[in-house]
């Protein structure tokens, strides 16, 4: 049986709109995380390739056709990959940073000892565990300044926050209940006066009709009145 109900409101995005819409920014963001790490080290290629294809392209995919078929097991499954891959990029940033940041200052400090030609510069890390660890000359050709450590810090941030509203997004979906809505016709819109104006321009109607009253009557001479 098939009941009509008219219901009167503003259109919103869907949860699959949402879900599309957050798959796209996370390709984009993984793209532009793909193309600064391909442009600034030569090391460790294929495993960026490798970490573009199956993160930036096949699950944002997988997630997006999912919700296209409305498969609930499968938006599970994506629902619960991006939320944990959320949860590890953000341990993944800190820890990276931390041991760039650590390697730019140690660098610094080894600089006048690789000038005299040492091959290795003793350093202390008592906070990682690290105490009398050696660092080679090597290591501290390629160091990441600070701008380069920050931009790829904010950029996975920002992929995290990006896989988390994914996840979100796609667990909202799962528990949404679905109708078929048309669009039968779109109300126009209409210009409400104030209380206050709407009394005036009554009053003004008044006016002009007692006016023409006064003009379509004249008085008799014998006492009578002709229209």
């Amino acid at each position: 049986m098939v009941e009509d109900v008219i219901v009167i409101g503003t259109l919103v995005k869907t949860s699959f709109e949402r879900l599309a819409m957050w798959s796209k920014v996370l390709f984009l963001l993984r793209l532009v995380l793909f193309v600064y790490l391909m442009a600034s080290s030569s090391h460790q290629r294929i495993g960026t390739i490798c970490a573009f294809v199956s993160l930036g392209v096949v699950i944002p995919l997988c997630g997006h056709s999912s919700a296209a078929a409305r498969n609930r097991t499968f938006l599970k499954f994506y629902s619960y990959v991006q939320g944990g891959l959320s949860l590890i990029i953000l341990f993944v940033v800190w820890d990276t940073t931390e041991s760039r940041l650590m390697l730019n200052d140690v660098c610094k400090e080894c600089t006048s000892v690789f000038e005299r030609g040492a091959e290795t510069c003793q350093y202390q890390a008592p906070s990682r565990g690290y105490a009398g660890t050696s660092i080679g000359r090597s290591q501290c050709r390629h160091v990441p300044s600070i701008v380069e450590i920050v931009c790829t810090a904010c950029l996975r941030t920002m992929i995290s926050g990006v896989c988390c509203c994914s996840a979100f997004t796609a667990q909202k979906m799962i528990t949404d209940k679905y109708v078929v809505a048309q669009l039968m016709e779109s109300v126009p819109e209409v210009e409400v006066f104030p209380v206050s104006l709407r009394t005036e321009l009554q009053e003004d109607a008044n006016l002009c009709q007692g006016s023409s009253d006064a003009v379509g009557v004249e008085e008799n001479p014998g006492g009578g009145q002709v229209v």
